[in-house]
């Protein structure tokens, strides 16, 4: 696994207190892990910070494949 997508999946696992190994790419933030925008906004942050990165379209992300791919974009 690439080393930011285990940092994702390790964030939003603990904002959403479950298993890393529960996180899929497919889970939707609101539905799926209960996580409200305050929490996915505190995980943008915090990915922002570590990869040195702006993820200014997170608002429009509702999935956990979602913000890695607009990791995955801005890394490049």
């Amino acid at each position: 696994m690439i080393n930011y997508v285990k940092k994702i999946k390790d964030l939003v696992s603990e904002k959403a207190g479950m298993d890393p190994a529960e996180i899929k790419d497919e889970s939707y933030f609101e539905d799926d892990l209960n996580l409200g925008e305050l929490e996915v906004a505190e995980i943008v942050e915090e990915l922002e910070d570590t990869y040195s990165i702006s993820l200014s379209e997170y608002e429009e992300m509702e999935t956990v494949g979602d913000l890695i791919t607009a990791v995955s974009e801005n890394l490049e």
